[in-house]
Formats: C-alpha cells, structure tokens, sequence
C-alpha cells in the first residue's frame, strides 16, 4: 500500500502535460468509506484539487406502479447520497485550503428517461439540482 486505507483502490494515470490524475474504487453507498477517502487524499497530497463525482449506477426497470420503494431507496443512495457525501467532504476540504472544482456528472435520464425508468431517473435528476447550491 502506498499510505491509502487497505479499502480503497488507486488508479492512477498521467496526462501528456504531466499532470497527475487519481481514481479510486470504493463502496460510494458507505459514507464512513467515502469521507475517509476524501480524508486520505487531503493527508496524501496536502491538497484536494478537483472531484469529478461519476458515481451512479441502475437497479430497478420497472414501471412505477410495480416498483418496490427498496429499489428507490438503493437508486437514492447510490445516485444521489453517495455524491452528496463526497462533494460535501471535498468541499469542506477546498473551502479551507480557498480552491477547488467539484464536476458532478448526470446522467441523460435526469432529463429524458424511457418508462420503466422511475427509480433511477429520479435519483439522477438530483445531481444537477443538488449542484445548484
């Protein structure tokens, strides 16, 4: 391991100009997970410069008078708490250091979404009003 928590799994690749760039595998859904990522980095680098929060996922296809709420609840943890979490945890990092970017990337469903699709369109439709604020 190279200083990060045993959970988390790095990726790590370098853009032409030489900067260097991170992705990290981790359970979004697990908040204790997901700010003690955003903790990490900060101790890592002494520094979080930019969060680009394309976490998401699908559970459900059925139609809203069939859907179950268990399946709203794992579209809404998954899709809407989770990137709520770590904009939030990178935020408060970036308001103390004075600088930052949080990219937060919805999905077309948030706007147009076939019928079956309840659940999760409504889970994406959160990230860009949450962004707003």
């Amino acid at each position: 391991q190279d200083g990060m928590s045993a959970g988390f799994s790095d990726k790590v690749a370098f853009v032409a100009d030489g900067t260097r760039l991170e992705g990290h595998h981790i359970d979004v859904t697990d908040e204790a997970a997901a700010s003690q990522l955003i903790e990490a980095l900060f101790a890592r680098h002494g520094r979080l410069d930019a969060l680009v929060n394309s976490v998401g996922g699908y559970a459900g296809g059925a139609k809203l008078w069939d859907l179950e709420t268990g399946v709203l609840d794992r579209m809404l943890a998954l899709n809407l708490c989770s990137g709520f979490v770590l904009s939030r945890e990178a935020a408060r990092v970036m308001l103390k250091q004075a600088s930052g970017a949080i990219v937060n990337v919805a999905a077309k469903a948030a706007f147009d979404h076939p019928g079956g699709a309840a659940a999760y369109a409504a889970s994406k439709a959160t990230m860009p009003a949450s962004s707003m604020g």
